[in-house]
């Protein structure tokens, strides 16, 4: 708004320069001297810098009633994004002040009733009208057509005031509004500035992640240069040994048949390389096959383990003896150890181990079953006399119930 208003002004009242929006949201100093000049003589038309405007305007900026301090190291570098609001704002100022000079000049150039010229004219009048009534004369006709255009023309110009100030007061408070809906020159700046800010904060980053990246890629550059020249030195000296080898091939001399038989020797080691494929491809099938066969062997023996050990934990069971914790053969496969050691496949020695335990078992069991035998044998003879006594108390009892009956 405030840009808006000094491009009016100065389009308005004849600025001798070049003047547009751009140019005043960037301005050189030479564009600021050139618009504070313009508004300086149209606040006084004599006015003139005499030396450096950077030491004189804060001067004229004190006399003229400014109600901020301009500093010099502003006024220096004009263009400064923090620093053209302040000024900016001076502007804007010195334009309000040539506008208020502008209307006292024209209020004082009006012609007005209540001014000395107004006066004159009306007492004019007044002795005009004595004199005819004076005379005898009573037509005062030209006399009030001339106070009656006076008048008119004195209305013409009051109307003409009245609307221009209606139109400047609309267009101020139409400003007014638009400056309390949007932003202040103070709040744009600051807006500016905090984004500006951000901008500086995300290339500060970004430039630091350029650094990082630029300093890895210095050592990858290194390295891949380190290793240029030790792939360059392998090149050289495998480019010597090709030398050295053509050189030898060059200095050989060899006959048709030699040639003849080299390349017979050739197919012969082809031909035995192709067997030998053949032979190695048959006995890897042959170890594949091995090896499912003996996964299945493996497989069947941990079953018949695992039915063993039941078997075991059953006869262990049926003992009586007080000895189930004795000699534990609890029986697992080992197949890491087949390789190196076969005998190792089961975890417990069948020879030195489970035999002898299996053995005292089944002396324990056939000891245990000959003597559950003579106590049978034993019951059996116990209850066959005892049917015995109980068939005789029978026929007693027969006998004795018959003698009664007699």
């Amino acid at each position: 708004e405030s840009i808006m208003k000094l491009v009016l002004y100065l389009s308005e009242h004849g600025y001798d320069r070049s003047i547009n929006k751009k140019i005043l949201e960037a301005p050189t100093n030479k564009d600021f001297l050139n618009i504070v000049s313009f508004l300086l003589r149209a606040i006084d038309p004599n006015f003139e810098f005499k030396g450096k405007f950077e030491d004189e305007l804060p001067n004229v900026l004190r006399t003229l009633g400014y109600p901020a301090t301009v500093s010099k190291s502003a006024l220096a570098a004009v263009s400064v994004p923090h620093r053209w609001p302040q000024l900016l704002a001076v502007l804007t100022w010195l334009v309000d002040i040539a506008k208020y000079n502008e209307a006292v000049t024209e209020a004082e150039a009006r012609p007005d009733f209540d001014n000395d010229e107004g006066n004159k004219m009306f007492l004019e009048y007044l002795t005009q009208g004595y004199k005819l009534w004076l005379s005898g004369q009573d037509d005062l006709s030209s006399s009030d057509q001339q106070i009656e255009f006076f008048f008119a023309a004195k209305n013409q110009s009051l109307n003409r005031d009245i609307e221009a100030l209606q139109a400047a007061n609309a267009e101020q408070a139409t400003q007014v509004d638009e400056l309390n809906k949007g932003e202040t020159p103070l709040q744009a700046a600051q807006t500016w500035n905090d984004n500006l800010r951000s901008d500086t904060a995300k290339f500060e980053k970004h430039a630091a992640k350029l650094q990082e990246y630029c300093e890895k890629m210095t050592e990858r550059v290194a390295s891949a240069e380190s290793s240029l020249s030790s792939r360059e030195k392998e090149l050289h000296v495998l480019t010597a040994e090709i030398e050295m080898c053509k050189v030898t091939i060059a200095n050989q001399e060899l006959s048709a048949m030699e040639v003849q038989r080299m390349g017979e020797e050739r197919k012969r080691l082809e031909a035995e390389m192709a067997q030998l494929k053949e032979s190695k491809d048959m006995l890897s099938k042959q170890k594949w096959d091995a090896e499912n066969v003996h996964k299945a062997q493996l497989d069947k023996l941990e079953a018949q383990v695992q039915q063993a050990n039941k078997s075991e934990m059953r006869l262990r069971s049926a003992l009586s003896d007080g000895r189930k914790g004795e000699g534990s053969s609890v029986l697992q496969l080992q197949p890491l150890e087949l390789a190196a050691h076969p005998e190792l496949l089961l975890s417990v020695d069948v020879r030195s181990v489970l035999k002898p335990e299996l053995l005292r078992v089944k002396a324990s069991i056939a000891e245990k079953t000959s003597a559950a035998q003579d106590e049978l044998l034993e019951a059996e003879q116990k209850e066959t006399a005892s049917e015995e006594a109980r068939r005789e108390r029978a026929e007693e009892l027969q006998r004795r119930s018959a003698d009664l009956a007699r």
